[in-house]
């Protein structure tokens, strides 16, 4: 059975959830198993984000290695990334990737804000976070998939391998549309929007961790984005549907 570790946040909220909660429900739907490494605890409730509280940087590299030296045991893994919090993790992170020479899959959600948030929040990645990421996690990664105000004007992600941005957050269509930046050709992946789909809590988390479970799998480039958003459209149809 092939193996997802991600590193990332935990939401201890109740009900549907993001973070490492919302990667360890999809590498399960997956067929994988699950190590997950808290990078940051936050406090949030049906509201929004109220408060982010990063980890240690040497905790977070230490459980890293850790969780990669047991993957090597159990066969086929990948890694996802997603709130980092600061930039003394991301470099934590990056560094322990370049020390075991990783070369499977990586896939990095630039996770900078909750999707709800009450006024004054805190950041998931403060803007040092955010420069150290493009630095030094960018280079490294197969995939990142920020979502449409993560990817801006496009310029951070120009040298990256693979760049697919989600078009989940993109108000006003009658669809959602996935678009595979590179590597080319582009390609735009559509689907209906599920009524109600919007007020589902988690949807980009689970839409990375499980383009990192596809290629556990053996899928890759197109294949694996076709799979991960099959499996998050099946579980978004499962919650609308209670």
């Amino acid at each position: 059975m092939g193996l997802l570790i991600s590193v990332a946040g935990d939401d201890p909220g109740t009900g549907v959830r993001a973070g490492l909660q919302a990667d360890a429900e999809m590498a399960r739907r997956m067929g994988l198993r699950f190590l997950g490494i808290v990078a940051v605890d936050t406090e949030q409730d049906e509201n929004g984000l109220r408060a982010v509280h990063a980890r240690s940087a040497e905790e977070v590299g230490t459980l890293l290695r850790e969780a990669m030296a047991e993957a090597l045991f159990t066969g086929e893994f990948a890694i996802k990334t997603g709130a980092l919090g600061n930039a003394a993790i991301v470099r934590a992170v990056a560094s322990c990737l370049r020390s075991w020479d990783y070369k499977e899959c990586l896939v990095v959600d630039p996770v900078r804000g909750a999707s709800k948030h009450v006024p004054d929040a805190p950041s998931l990645l403060d803007d040092e976070a955010w420069h150290a990421m493009q630095a030094e996690l960018f280079p490294l990664a197969t995939w990142v998939t920020p979502n449409a105000q993560e990817y801006g004007d496009g310029s951070a992600y120009r040298e990256v391998r693979g760049v697919l941005c989600t078009g989940g957050d993109v108000a006003g269509q009658g669809e959602v549309i996935d678009r595979k930046v590179s590597p080319e050709p582009a390609r735009d992946f559509r689907s209906e929007r599920l009524l109600g789909g919007e007020n589902l809590h988690g949807t980009g988390c689970r839409l990375s961790a499980a383009l990192a479970a596809a290629h556990v799998r053996g899928l890759c480039e197109d294949s694996a984005i076709e799979a991960a958003r099959a499996a998050v459209l099946a579980w978004m149809r499962e919650q609308l549907a209670q």
